[in-house]
């Protein structure tokens, strides 16, 4: 990754932790292109032969042919990874990829748009993920802006790994009111562009930093597997303090980590 080239990205490293030795570098498999059609005499299976075909400015046409993994977690003895570029949660079986065999990846989840941060319950039944924003800039109606989310899906890991049609239990709009939005022909302007989520301690519940509207959401997961309008149970907005030249600007949160008796969050600001 470096200046206007934000593409390409497709490599997990395995570390032995008692030695600091990588054991394994895993590739994941190309996507099969964005919204937007390839570039014409291009086509993403075309990498599986020759990765050096890809153009790799950004934006560009040919995003959503690298998954771009923007989080990792482990739930069942897999990892589960947050595609921002192909705009899906991976399910990768772990004794496979260090043993070196083939068919280690195992599933593709589609969520709504570029997943960002990830998280797993602490049963490993959940993993949540943040739909920040597609990698693919839109070309609609000669916009460049990018496509920016407004939901958290919530992937049931028992029906991810039998590769169940349905293993998204749940889709929550999250840090804003607008549960018409579609982030594929609309503009950008009431997007929340949710960040990270983070399980509470006993699993009920899931915070969410949400960059663009400056708030961090609680969603109960009970009311979200149900289909719940009323999910997210509040928000909570977050108030920078004054400059010092005496502008009060954005919040725009991003990580969060919660304690372990789950009495306080803490929120980076962006």
């Amino acid at each position: 990754e470096s200046d206007m080239k934000e593409t390409g990205g497709r490599e997990l490293s395995i570390i032995e932790t008692s030695t600091g030795r990588v054991q394994r570098i895993f590739r994941t498999a190309v996507g099969t292109g964005g919204r937007i059609p390839n570039e014409p005499g291009f086509s993403c299976a075309e990498l599986q032969a020759d990765p050096a075909r890809i153009p790799r400015s950004y934006p560009n046409p040919n995003v959503g042919c690298f998954t771009e993994t923007n989080a990792i977690g482990v739930a069942r003895g897999h990892l589960f990874t947050a595609n921002g570029g192909t705009d899906d949660v991976g399910v990768i079986d772990m004794r496979r990829l260090l043993a070196g065999r083939p068919g280690a990846e195992v599933a593709r989840i589609p969520v709504q748009v570029g997943p960002w941060g990830l998280d797993v319950s602490p049963d490993e039944r959940l993993v949540a993920v943040a739909n920040r924003e597609s990698g693919e800039f839109s070309q609609f109606n000669n916009m460049t802006d990018p496509r920016e989310g407004r939901t958290i899906s919530i992937v049931d890991t028992k029906r991810a790994l039998a590769g169940r049609d349905d293993a998204v239990r749940a889709t929550v709009v999250v840090g804003t009111d607008d549960r018409n939005f579609d982030p594929w022909t609309e503009d950008s302007a009431t997007v929340s562009r949710p960040f990270f989520p983070k399980f509470t301690p006993d699993g009920r519940e899931i915070l969410v930093t949400n960059y663009r509207t400056n708030s961090v959401s609680v969603v109960d997961v009970r009311r979200a597997i149900e289909g719940s309008p009323a999910a997210e149970v509040a928000r909570i907005p977050l108030v920078r303090p004054l400059d010092s030249d005496g502008v009060q600007r954005d919040a725009r949160p991003k990580g969060i980590a919660i304690t372990a008796d789950g009495r306080y969050a803490v929120v980076t600001g962006g």
